[in-house]
């Protein structure tokens, strides 16, 4: 067990190494994300931010004009529809704390990014659109990946650590987090 540890804690950390090394250019400089760009078919899309539906749904302006709808990566938020809250109290959390953590989450995602310019970020080789209509991006304010944001808050989990951008969420759903409203009350 404690071989299987370390292991795992080696490897994450050769992969943290390696990622890190990866995103600096020939130069020295840091390129964020740009390694994963070499092996996917990213198509950067810039918008402003009109509201938040919840702690990973968003609604912007593209530059065609258009509100869509974009669903964060890499992240799942606490729901409070009656059919959907079951995962959340499986997981150890009362109905009350699901709606609590629910509308504090909502809430800094808006304070943070409402009214404001985004980056979001499409792969060609995922799936672009849900079952609900919605983009499927990544999305940077500024430089703040925001589903990696969420998670480091505590308002979220890690829903699909295989993305290539979610490394961070990855790696950070491994460490014992101190914040936000999931962690608390876990």
């Amino acid at each position: 067990m404690v071989n299987k540890l370390i292991l795992g804690i080696c490897l994450t950390t050769f992969i943290a190494v390696v990622v890190i090394f990866l995103s600096f250019d020939n130069s020295g400089n840091y390129t964020g994300n740009a390694v994963f760009e070499e092996n996917m078919n990213i198509v950067e899309e810039n918008a402003l931010v009109h509201r938040v539906i919840d702690g990973d749904t968003i609604v912007a302006e593209f530059s065609d004009g258009e509100n869509k709808t974009i669903r964060l990566l890499g992240i799942d938020f606490p729901d409070i529809d009656k059919t959907k809250i079951k995962k959340w109290t499986d997981m150890g959390l009362s109905e009350e704390l699901v709606k609590k953590c629910y509308h504090e989450g909502t809430k800094e995602l808006e304070n943070l990014v409402v009214g404001k310019r985004v980056k979001v970020l499409l792969d060609a080789k995922e799936q672009s659109v849900d079952r609900y209509g919605r983009i499927l991006g990544y999305v940077y304010y500024n430089e703040l990946f925001l589903s990696e944001y969420m998670v480091e808050k505590g308002y979220a989990i890690v829903y699909d650590p295989t993305s290539p951008l979610c490394t961070e969420c990855h790696n950070l759903e491994n460490k014992e987090l101190k914040q936000g409203c999931l962690v608390e009350n876990l």
